[in-house]
């Protein structure tokens, strides 16, 4: 279980006293409950102070996001979901454990030094 990360061409600079990492990162085809390793080393920092997205992880069809969230305790990447309110779901969720996401792709920009 490992996600696939790739450098964005012209993606990495720096401003001011920070450093900035753009990465496209795919998950695989088992999620891991409490979410996907994720280390300031993987995308070429050594703490990461901030992550954004726009949006989410987008699937290879462009017909699905799934919004992702940086847990800088644990430096994994995160994946939600919503269930629907059929299933007595208010709010999103994080992906159940063993969930296929290796379609989905997102692009994050990383804040860090």
């Amino acid at each position: 279980m490992a996600l696939t990360i790739t450098k964005v061409t012209n993606g990495d600079y720096v401003v001011g006293n920070k450093k900035i990492r753009t990465r496209d990162i795919t998950f695989d085809n088992s999620y891991a409950t409490g979410g996907m390793s994720l280390t300031a080393a993987n995308v070429g920092l050594r703490n990461i102070v901030a992550m954004a997205t726009d949006a989410g992880a987008k699937n290879s069809a462009g017909t699905s996001v799934v919004p992702v969230r940086y847990d800088y305790t644990n430096s994994k990447l995160q994946a939600y979901r919503y269930d629907g309110a059929s299933a007595g779901k208010a709010f999103l969720e994080e992906v159940a454990n063993a969930v296929d996401l290796s379609s989905f792709t997102v692009r994050a920009v990383f804040t860090g030094v």
